[in-house]
């Protein structure tokens, strides 16, 4: 049999066709690609988040920690309209721990008999350097004394607990050392985050403070109460209003809980958002000044915190 190749016609079909089949895919591959780089900046970002969570966390069971019941500033103070048109939502913690400073963690027991010494310790970074041995010293009826060093005259025989503290850092209470810890919500998102969504902004002291979640669109806080002292949190979704006193703080708050709503991934044009932010009802953010809310994926967080040094 005579052998023959394709006509011009059929090669120009095959052509047409395998055209057709190349468009297809390529406009798969590019979904699925864009899918992908996608979901791991969102995975990437939420891991971000996850670490400024944890933080966020720790500093909320630390609030009040080494702070005396007389102490004229309070523990915990929550500012929903913020300091500044800059930043808003202004959460302030008292403590004389500072979870991103080594040298204020860890204790040592106290034995006073004439002048400071300590009988048992556990040791942290910093502790024995030159200016990290100050120390606050708690007594049996829960009294703080400021500005004490290792070695000095005891202020009363007895037994006591002390935390160092940080003397380079800027004091955040009146009448005893402690540190201050602020988060807000301010400075510039970054360009892939929606507009008018804010940093969450951590501080300690003064200074200009580090973004540790990004993207976010609006926070909260509310407390839960035990107002009537019968060990029971008062009934509701809880208040966003503080007791007057530190003393009344300390005996009262029970929870410290944070509701933070932040974006994740990168705006969908063809996505519409529709799951529940409020919790069930828990918790209502603003969201009103985001433009084109629904085309971005968003995810809520509630972060509660027990202040371990309070019943």
């Amino acid at each position: 049999m005579k052998e023959r190749g394709f006509s011009l016609v059929e090669l120009i079909v095959v052509m047409f066709i395998f055209s057709i089949i190349m468009i297809a895919s390529g406009t798969t591959f590019q979904r699925v690609l864009f899918g992908v780089k996608s979901e791991s900046k969102s995975v990437e970002s939420n891991l971000d988040k996850l670490v400024g969570a944890e933080l966020i966390r720790l500093d909320l069971e630390h609030t009040g920690f080494g702070i005396a019941r007389n102490t004229v500033t309070p523990p915990i103070a929550w500012n929903e309209t913020g300091v500044s048109p800059t930043h808003t939502r202004q959460l302030t913690l008292r403590s004389t721990l500072n979870n991103s400073n080594q040298t204020t963690l860890g204790w040592q027991v106290i034995n006073c008999t004439s002048t400071i010494a300590s009988i048992a310790s556990q040791s942290v970074a910093g502790w024995d350097t030159v200016g990290q041995n100050n120390i606050v010293l708690l007594d049996e009826n829960e009294n703080f004394i400021q500005n004490t060093t290792l070695g000095s005259n005891c202020p009363a025989i007895g037994l006591y607990t002390a935390y160092p503290y940080d003397a380079g850092t800027a004091t955040g209470c009146a009448g005893q050392y402690c540190n201050q810890i602020t988060y807000s919500l301010g400075g510039n998102a970054p360009a892939t985050c929606a507009p008018n969504t804010r940093n969450l902004i951590r501080t300690v002291g003064g200074g200009g403070g580090d973004p540790i979640i990004n993207c976010v669109a609006d926070m909260k806080v509310l407390f839960d109460l035990d107002s009537d002292g019968d060990g029971d949190i008062d009934t509701g979704a809880g208040t966003a209003n503080l007791p007057g006193t530190t003393s009344l703080i300390i005996d009262q708050v029970k929870n410290i809980n944070v509701y933070i709503l932040f974006q994740i991934g990168q705006r969908e044009q063809d996505f519409v958002f529709s799951a529940d932010t409020t919790l069930g009802g828990e918790i209502a953010f603003d969201t009103a000044a985001i433009p084109n809310f629904t085309e971005y994926r968003w995810k809520v967080i509630k972060l509660t915190g027990r202040p371990m040094g309070w019943q």
